[in-house]
């Protein structure tokens, strides 16, 4: 009973507070978050759960601190030592795998290590506070630090296929989040894309099927270059495509229009694409 409260509190955590947002980042962004969330869950579970029903006896016992001696049990020959390291490495693996990947771009060695040993450190200062049975020791912060170490080395050798699985970017880096196949009603638009861009939907759109092709609002300008990527990366190209940009070119919206599509702009854009490269110094955008 006391870990289903645990539980059931970290599933409405992640129901009413991140699968929304993750939804309308992508499908990728949707499966790879979720994953990081289980994986911390079970975390969780293994470490401190539970965690809510011991929050009002935390003072009933006294704090023990850390072991500050490394490898003290493996010196002493005290305990199943070696399995207690292997389980402290083995457990951290997947954070070192799976966090870059949550990132945007992918996030660099240091940071994951250093995430990594900040979640371990925390564990092991939070134990002998939930459960006065417990206690920490540096040991563990080394192990699954070095847990976190190989799960990124792991993440660098497996690149080339997570990446051609979550096709989270283009090769310009340019964000490109496409949902294929979609009722067009208020309720689906809402679901899929933020508030100013489910506005400005015709209703002539409801009741189709569609596919969503949303660019990061940030982007300067959505070139014919940009729309040419994303048809690229459909797999249906024969039902009605709804773009969405901050704002598009006049060569982007007649490639647009031209594949039967409509694309709907924060602002308003009337530059071609060569007078757009001219003011910007002569950088080309695609």
């Amino acid at each position: 009973m006391k870990y289903l409260i645990d539980i059931a509190a970290l599933g409405l955590l992640y129901v009413f507070c991140f699968v929304r947002r993750w939804k309308r980042a992508g499908r990728d962004v949707l499966f790879i978050n979720t994953m990081m969330f289980v994986y911390l869950s079970f975390v969780l579970y293994f470490t401190l759960m539970p965690v809510v029903t011991s929050l009002p006896f935390i003072l009933n016992h006294p704090y023990r601190f850390m072991n500050m001696t490394p490898f003290v049990d493996v010196l002493s020959g005290r305990g199943d030592f070696f399995r207690q390291v292997l389980l402290n490495v083995i457990m951290t693996v997947p954070f070192g795998f799976l966090y870059p990947m949550t990132r945007k771009p992918a996030a660099g060695f240091s940071r994951t290590v250093l995430l990594c040993l900040l979640m371990s450190l925390g564990i092991e200062l939070l134990q002998p506070l939930l459960n006065g049975f417990r206690s920490s020791d540096i040991t563990d912060i080394i192990t699954n630090t070095m847990g976190g170490m190989i799960g990124y080395g792991l993440f660098i050798i497996f690149r080339p296929v997570t990446s051609s699985f979550l096709k989270r970017e283009d090769n310009t880096g340019l964000k490109i989040i496409i949902h294929e196949e979609i009722c067009c009603d208020y309720h689906t638009l809402n679901k899929y894309l933020s508030p100013r861009y489910a506005s400005l939907v015709d209703k002539k759109y409801y009741k189709q099927i569609v596919t969503l092709v949303v660019f990061p609002v940030d982007q300067a300008a959505i070139t014919s270059k940009h729309v040419e990527k994303a048809l690229k990366k459909m797999k249906n190209k024969d039902l009605t495509i709804l773009y969405f940009a901050s704002c598009f070119t006049q060569e982007a919206i007649s490639a647009i229009h031209e594949k039967n599509g409509a694309a709907f702009a924060l602002t308003k854009f009337l530059w071609t694409e060569d007078e757009y490269n001219q003011i910007h110094g002569g950088v080309r955008y695609f």
